[in-house]
Order: C-alpha cells, then sequence, then structure tokens
C-alpha cells in the first residue's frame, strides 16, 4: 500500500474516488489505502454531485470510461490529478476521452495473487507496456523454460517479493505449480510471456 501511496504522491488533502470489490487488486488498495494514509475516500461517487470537483484521484474500471464520455461535461475533472484505470484501455475510448476532458489515463496491471498494483504504464503509445515495476517488487523473466528467449529474448514473467501469496486455499498442487522459490526468493509464475526494455519497463507479448 505505500508502495502505491509513493507513486501517487498522496497529500493530505487529496480524495480519492474508487467503486471496486475488497477481493480485487484495485479495491485491495481502495480499502486499506486510506486506513494507512489518512486519505480521504469515496465509494461509489455520483460524478454529476458537486463532490466532483473536490475528488483528486480516481481509479475506475475500464469499461466506465466509455460512459463518462457520453454523460458528463467537459469541466468533470477539472480537479483531478491522476486518471487509473484497471487494466489495459481500449485506445479509440482512451483518445476520446483525453480530447474531451483534457485528462491523461493511466492503466495498471495487477494480480490478485500479488496484490496491489505490480506496474502503471505511462507510455500509453505502447499498448503492450505494462510500464515499470512498482520499486520493492522483484522481476525475472524465466529464460530456462522459454524456447524463444535466445532467439528474441521474450521469457515467462515471474514476479517476486513480499507481496506474493501464500498459496491456493486448499490446493497444494496449483500453489506447487504457480510459485517457485528460487536463489531464497518465492516467485509466482504469471504464465505470461514479457521482456524487459531499456528502461526497465515490462512489456507482454
Amino acid at each position: 500500500i505505500m508502495q502505491i501511496s509513493d507513486q501517487f504522491n498522496l497529500r493530505n488533502d487529496d480524495i480519492i474516488s474508487s467503486s471496486f470489490p475488497s477481493h480485487t487488486f484495485f479495491g485491495f488498495i481502495m480499502s486499506f489505502l486510506p486506513i494507512l494514509t489518512g486519505t480521504k475516500t469515496i465509494i461509489n461517487v455520483n460524478f454529476k454531485s458537486k463532490i466532483t470537483n473536490q475528488i483528486t484521484i480516481i481509479c475506475q474500471e475500464t469499461n466506465a470510461f466509455k460512459n463518462y464520455i457520453h454523460i458528463l461535461n467537459e469541466n468533470t475533472f477539472i480537479n483531478t490529478k491522476m486518471i487509473l484505470s484497471d487494466g489495459k484501455i481500449d485506445q479509440d475510448i482512451k483518445e476520446e476521452f483525453e480530447s474531451k476532458f483534457k485528462k491523461r489515463i493511466f492503466s495498471t496491471f495487477g494480480l490478485n495473487e500479488l496484490s496491489p498494483i505490480i506496474s502503471i504504464n505511462t507510455d500509453q503509445e505502447k499498448n503492450n507496456n505494462l510500464g515499470q515495476i512498482l520499486d520493492g517488487i522483484a522481476i525475472k523473466i524465466d529464460e530456462e523454460n522459454s524456447k524463444n528467449y535466445l532467439l528474441n529474448k521474450h521469457g515467462t514473467i515471474l514476479l517476486g517479493g513480499h507481496q506474493v501469496m501464500v498459496g491456493y486455499l486448499n490446493d497444494k498442487k496449483l500453489t506447487d505449480e504457480t510459485i517457485k522459490e528460487i536463489d531464497g526468493i518465492r516467485w509466482y509464475n504469471t504464465k505470461k510471456m514479457g521482456y524487459i526494455d531499456e528502461n526497465n519497463s515490462l512489456h507482454i507479448i
């Protein structure tokens, strides 16, 4: 949670809007971040209400942005400093939203097994770019089990660190298949192929 707080550069007067259930990686953040940081949070806000002008950070599911384009006026998010989606957003919707409201949308990447957010994408022009991994999260491209690694440097994405889950409840077999300990670090196998570029950003293929 403090990783996210540092990334947001939270201030005492910030107000966050969210509408996610607590079992998802985004909902996890919204449930505990206010408790740990003292930040005010509004759940399921009506963006046509007066309180909207006080919201500085918006965390929303990708499907919601299309509706906002059609039902909200262009000054709705005038005081908002950061807008985050809970995953990759359709490029056409993103461009239309940003053109109308003059605010950028930053997509996030996360997994419930590694709650909360793993990375934030600030380079929206590259659709396969998951952004820079947050400080404190270990990342490894598995070369040994990737046939194409020597050819194109792509491999299976492994993520490690203190926020890797203990395991799947009552499913040791699946846990053993997913969690591997290498050199003293517990790694979660995302089963996704990708690579790390020269800017230390993670790309998925």
